[in-house]
């Protein structure tokens, strides 16, 4: 009997280190840092797409970005063929262009390709994530969730924190004129 407590003392600071080791890798994975991407696949495979540094411009306006930095972790090129968000009853991918000798936003033909094992920054003055027709002020601190479509097939969706910005404004740049000046990012501040 002195034996078998002996031998079950000595293994309780194996057990204990064991339990440990495996609450902080718990705790590791279940850290929530600012916009890491979720992969929502059924494979349940890790998620190719990763988005951190994620936010949305306030606003009081009827239209905001959406902004932050997309890594492809893959060795093949894919592309955001589509985007939506909780804040807007409309996405779209947008981009700044050369048009009649001025720089304006409008939809990024073809979306947004994500270069194999690169990152793709979305920033102001230039490719992002537009939210158009907001249903509610965006303020400061707000979570706003936001869901990519990818060419693989895969969605990615992540939270966009509401963030003020001095970013300048843009013109929006449409083939339908009459929409031109409902779209601007003027309407932003």
């Amino acid at each position: 009997m002195l034996t078998v407590l002996a031998r079950t003392r000595a293994r309780i600071p194996v057990i204990a280190a064991v339990l440990m080791a495996g609450a902080l890798t718990l705790a590791a994975c279940g850290s929530n840092s600012d916009s890491v991407a979720t992969d929502d696949t059924a494979s349940g495979s890790t998620a190719t797409v990763m988005v951190t540094d994620a936010w949305i411009r306030t606003t009081d306006g009827t239209m905001t970005g959406i902004f932050g930095v997309i890594s492809n972790t893959t060795d093949e090129d894919i592309t955001i063929n589509s985007a939506s968000n909780t804040a807007s009853s409309m996405t779209e991918l947008h981009e700044m262009a050369m048009v009649d000798g001025e720089m304006v936003m409008q939809e990024k033909a073809g979306g947004v390709v994500l270069p194999a094992g690169q990152q793709v920054v979305l920033e102001p003055g230039a490719d992002h994530i537009m939210a158009m027709g907001l249903l509610a002020p965006v303020v400061a601190g707000e979570e706003v969730e936001v869901t990519l479509t990818l060419s693989n097939g895969e969605t990615v969706s992540f939270k966009a924190i509401g963030k003020e910005s001095a970013a300048g404004d843009e013109d929006y740049h449409s083939d339908d004129k009459s929409s031109d000046d409902m779209m601007n990012h003027g309407d932003m501040s």
